[in-house]
């Protein structure tokens, strides 16, 4: 740093001093602290020249070097949309049998969802049934309680016998999670009921990429399906 006059030079040292042990760089970008020790000043003067004061220090700079990819990343914006939230609310006055009233519509007249009603209806009327309404909310889990090589066993569960008209479950109405990560479906080799007890067996070595590779005694199964 060359200054003409010492006064000069003190000045700049104290800003810098000052702003030493900060972290200096963009404000938008990547910021590093810098240290400066210690400053050197330096009385020049040469025969036939100006007189200078020269002042010499180190900036140690703790930080690392940015690929361009980085750099090139930060220079483009990036936009993205979040999921929007629409909050309704509703303020009511009155008692039941009031606002009832208000609405002008008899409980007999109001429509019926088909899907709210257990009783079956009538022709042409494609309500659920009770077994139906039933099944379709069943979802349970349960942890294996024997794990051999590439099998789990659940002990004492029963896979759900679908009502009448729906498909016969598979194994894709299985989810199987190893160790909280999901097994895809297609590394799961069958789900079946073995007496009292539901066995699946898996693709162990295709799930761990690592041939031969089996279950393990402190591995968690889970299986989370239609059954009870």
């Amino acid at each position: 740093m060359f200054t003409d006059y010492v006064e000069q030079a003190d000045k700049l040292i104290e800003a810098l001093n000052f702003a030493s042990d900060a972290y200096w760089g963009d404000k938008e970008s990547y910021r590093f602290r810098a240290n400066i020790d210690s400053f050197t000043p330096n009385i020049e003067m040469s025969q036939g020249q100006d007189r200078g004061i020269k002042t010499s220090f180190n900036i140690r700079l703790h930080g690392y070097i940015i690929s361009d990819a980085y750099n090139r990343d930060l220079a483009n914006m990036k936009k993205f949309y979040s999921k929007s939230q629409i909050n309704f609310k509703m303020e009511t006055a009155g008692t039941t049998e009031e606002i009832t009233a208000r609405s002008k519509t008899a409980e007999s007249e109001q429509p019926v969802r088909f899907f709210d009603q257990s009783a079956p209806g009538p022709s042409g009327d494609y309500r659920l049934k009770q077994d139906e309404l039933t099944y379709l909310t069943i979802r349970n889990a349960a942890i294996a309680n024997n794990k051999t090589g590439t099998s789990a066993t659940f002990n004492s569960k029963t896979i759900v016998t679908p009502p009448a008209g729906y498909p016969p479950i598979t194994v894709e109405d299985f989810e199987v999670y190893i160790n909280g990560r999901r097994v895809p479906s297609s590394q799961v080799t069958s789900v079946s009921q073995v007496g009292s007890d539901i066995l699946a067996v898996l693709d162990i070595p295709a799930f761990f990429e690592q041939p031969g590779a089996v279950l393990e005694s402190n591995d968690e199964v889970l299986l989370v399906g239609r059954f009870s």
